[in-house]
């Protein structure tokens, strides 16, 4: 019964205000089962921290990606593959992702849109359009701060999970 607005309130925003004004790392993650309202609040949350970038001047641009399975898929750039590659000091990168820069608070918004769009859903018995993918967002601010926002694709209850064709279960198992 929590609104969209409250959970970004109490959840993102302090976090969005360290990346914001001190230039920390922001990690937003989303989890839970199918049809929870997970990617619903992750995109109103999406929203409320691109304002939040703006009217603080600190955008510098995006990425936008899904990890479907064993495929990192860029959201930028049409689904493009891109490789995952992990550094000398453990860090895992993306190799291959569009960072895009946006000049104001609606093309920051439509570049976004465009990504959303692309991310790969379908039908499953709890929820008409369920994320099939994991969706990661990064913001990167002028401070040095990122936001990075994870959208895990909904987990399934057993007994839903047994309704299920044998095609989605074995998407389930993907990740």
């Amino acid at each position: 019964t929590t609104s969209e607005r409250k959970v970004y309130e109490e959840v993102c925003q302090p976090l969005v205000q360290g990346a914001v004004k001190n230039g920390d790392r922001c990690l937003i993650i989303a989890f839970g089962q199918t049809g929870s309202g997970k990617t619903h609040t992750m995109r109103s949350s999406m929203n409320n921290v691109l304002h939040e970038i703006f009217e603080f001047n600190t955008f510098k641009s995006m990425k936008y990606y899904e990890l479907r399975g064993d495929k990192v898929l860029d959201l930028l750039s049409n689904r493009k593959e891109c490789t995952l590659r992990t550094d000398g000091s453990g860090n895992v990168h993306v190799v291959g992702v569009r960072s895009v820069e946006c000049t104001s608070l609606k093309d920051a918004k439509e570049t976004l849109n465009h990504g959303i769009l692309l991310r790969k859903t379908r039908a499953t018995k709890n929820n008409p359009q369920s994320s099939r993918s994991h969706g990661i967002v990064e913001f990167i601010l002028n401070t040095g701060g990122t936001i990075q926002m994870i959208d895990l694709a909904g987990s399934e209850k057993g007994k839903d999970a047994d309704t299920q064709t044998p095609r989605l279960i074995k998407e389930l198992h993907l990740y």
